[in-house]
């Protein structure tokens, strides 16, 4: 019996981005379909079986994050990955908030896009927990108590010398904590801390 392939939506403004990602997507066994505007998606959207979409933050007419909110509005409950060339805390924060699966920085790697696709699979296919890993929970239970402090607020979407403000401490601690978690946790960019953060068992909430 076999499988059938899962399906990638692609929502990005930038065809060679779209046409460069085809073959890479199509060697590792995954279908693309892909959508010049969010308009376009959403028309087609009715028909479309289900899978895994990936958006661009930043599109004229209709951006990455209103297209996820009106998708979610529709009770679509596909994983959706939002793709951004421009990412910051605030963007990553709000398009978790509005219900987004994954939030990959561009350049995308293509092996994370290909991980993040079959767990967007997985997602679809009923298992459960894919979001939360346990690794990852133990590397954030590893960290001090201060590194701790500094975590929970970076996720919140704060920058350094609001954190230092709020705990009374200086940037260059701030910073030099910052330093320790991007290390501890393995992550390079803000962005992708949010990420893990969630998957290791975080909330995002308002600003504390």
């Amino acid at each position: 019996m076999s499988i059938s392939p899962t399906i990638v939506y692609l929502v990005d403004d930038d065809s060679d981005f779209r046409k460069g990602l085809e073959p890479v997507l199509r060697a590792s066994g995954l279908e693309l379909r892909s959508f010049g505007t969010g308009e376009a998606f959403l028309n087609a959207f009715p028909k479309l079986p289900p899978g895994c979409l990936f958006v661009d933050l930043a599109m004229p007419d209709m951006s990455g994050l209103d297209l996820l909110r009106r998708l979610r509005a529709m009770g679509c409950r596909w994983p959706i990955v939002v793709l951004t060339g421009h990412g910051s805390a605030v963007s990553a924060t709000d398009a978790m908030r509005s219900g987004a699966f994954a939030f990959l920085e561009k350049p995308v790697r293509e092996l994370e896009l290909i991980a993040t696709a079959r767990k967007a699979q997985a997602l679809l296919s009923g298992s459960t927990g894919v979001l939360y890993d346990e690794e990852i929970a133990q590397r954030i239970q590893r960290l001090s108590r201060r590194e701790r402090e500094v975590l929970d607020r970076l996720v919140q979407g704060m920058v350094n010398k609001q954190i230092a403000a709020q705990l009374g401490i200086g940037e260059s601690t701030v910073k030099s904590a910052r330093r320790a978690i991007m290390q501890r946790m393995r992550v390079e960019t803000r962005a992708e801390l949010i990420l893990m953060a969630l998957r290791g068992g975080l909330t995002i909430k308002g600003r504390l």
